[in-house]
C-alpha cells in the first residue's frame, strides 16, 4: 500500500504531464512556463534497491561497527536520442551510476541519511546531466528502542534545486 506522500507525488507527476501536454498543444508552452516547467520528457532510469555497507549514524556504535544502507535512485532525463542513436555514450550509464553511489555510501561518514542522500544528488548533478532524481535511503535496524523494520529518507531535487544550493 502506498504511503500519502508517494500518492501525492504520483498525482503531481500526473498533473505535470497534462499541464505540458495542453500547453504544448495550444503553442504556448515555451510562453507561459518561463521555467515552472522544465522539459517534455518525463522518462525516467531507476536503480532499485542497492545495498552497502557503511559508517553512518549519530549513535557511537554506528561508527563503530557500521551497518547495512539500502538506496532507491531515479533520474529523470529526455531518452530520446538514446532511443534513436542505441549508444551507451547518449544515455546515463546505470553501471557508472552505482560505482557513484557506492563511492559515497562507503568512503563518506555521515551522521544523517539526510546529508548522505545530499552528498549522493550532489555526486550525480555533477557526473550525468538528468533534470532531477529522486533518491530514498533506508537504514535497516536503525538503533532505535522500539521495533521497527526500517528509517527511509526520500528526497527529489531538481537540477535548478541543487545549482541554487551550490
Amino acid at each position: 500500500m502506498k504511503t500519502f506522500p508517494a500518492i501525492l507525488s504520483v498525482q503531481f507527476h500526473h498533473l505535470r504531464l497534462i499541464i505540458r501536454r495542453i500547453l504544448t498543444i495550444y503553442g504556448m508552452f515555451g510562453k507561459f512556463t518561463s521555467g515552472l516547467i522544465e522539459s517534455l520528457s518525463v522518462d525516467k532510469v531507476t536503480l532499485r534497491n542497492m545495498v552497502f555497507y557503511g559508517y553512518h549514524g549519530v549513535a557511537e556504535q554506528e561508527k563503530i561497527l557500521g551497518g547495512k544502507f539500502e538506496v532507491d535512485l531515479e533520474l529523470e532525463f529526455d531518452m530520446t536520442i538514446p532511443m534513436r542513436t542505441d549508444h551507451l555514450k547518449d544515455t546515463i550509464n546505470y553501471e557508472e551510476l552505482y560505482h557513484i553511489v557506492a563511492e559515497v555510501v562507503t568512503k563518506s561518514k555521515c551522521f544523517l541519511i539526510e546529508a548522505l542522500s545530499g552528498k549522493i544528488l550532489q555526486a550525480v548533478f555533477q557526473h550525468f546531466h538528468p533534470e532531477s532524481v529522486c533518491i530514498r535511503i533506508r537504514k535497516p535496524n536503525a538503533p532505535i528502542k522500539g521495533v521497527l523494520d526500517t528509517v527511509e529518507v526520500e528526497m527529489h531535487r531538481t537540477r535548478k534545486e541543487m545549482e541554487a544550493v551550490a
